[in-house]
């Protein structure tokens, strides 16, 4: 799988996509439909992230490194390390939908591992320390095309720009999980993923320098791609 390469005009505009969709971030007014979605492989979207997409915020600082350069990923993640909120974490997060003739076909969602750098914070790491993982890792939290469109091509177009996008910008890690048994195995593989094996994690040591890991939770399984 190619990486989409999506700049700040397309994000907000729309690339083409498959089909005759338009790649493109999620405007307010649409978060219901990316929960809707979210639901059907991962979900769900966030209250944080629901408010953002609504509020026409999300996704501010990925929109801002891309003209200004990475150091625009730095303030949201700091503000986190300081004050535990999560919502400057939805400036860094990521609500990419297909959309044709006003009708959103699918939707990716995207974001920082907050719950592991809270847990590095619990742990005694510096918060501005942990918190750098949220400019270098992103978790692809759900990724589902309507029925409807299915068979098009819109999957793999949605996971390409979001690839593309943070590839873009700097960062090192993507990664997700998915239910065993579920076969997207496959279709992460087949796309550049590599297949964590059952009841194994992913080491973050090389982001915080201490001995880390992400791990998945019951009958999940990791899969990442490290750039």
């Amino acid at each position: 799988m190619q990486p989409v390469l999506i700049g700040a005009e397309e994000l907000e505009k729309g690339a083409p996509g498959p089909g005759g969709t338009l790649l493109r971030l999620a405007r307010p007014g649409e978060a219901d439909d990316v929960a809707r979605l979210a639901e059907m492989t991962g979900g769900p979207l966030d209250e944080y992230m629901h408010g953002a997409i609504e509020t026409g915020s999300a996704s501010a600082a990925l929109i801002s490194a891309l003209s200004a350069g990475s150091e625009a990923l730095l303030g949201p993640a700091a503000r986190f390390a300081r004050s535990g909120d999560p919502t400057p974490m939805t400036e860094l997060s990521l609500a990419l939908v297909a959309e044709e003739d006003g009708r959103i076909a699918g939707a990716l969602y995207a974001l920082p591992p907050g719950r592991f750098i809270t847990q590095c914070i619990d742990k005694g790491l510096p918060p501005t320390h942990a918190a750098v993982t949220a400019t270098a890792a992103i978790k692809i939290k759900a990724l589902a095309v309507d029925p409807e469109w299915r068979g098009r091509g819109i999957a793999t177009a949605l996971l390409g720009g979001c690839t593309g996008l943070y590839d873009k910008l700097g960062y090192h890690l993507l990664y997700g999980s998915f239910t065993v048994g579920s076969g997207l195995g496959a279709f992460y593989s087949a796309r550049g993923f590599d297949l964590v094996p059952p009841g194994s994690g992913i080491s973050m040591n090389v982001f915080i320098g201490l001995e880390s890991g992400i791990g998945a939770d019951g009958n999940e399984q990791l899969f990442a791609r490290w750039r």
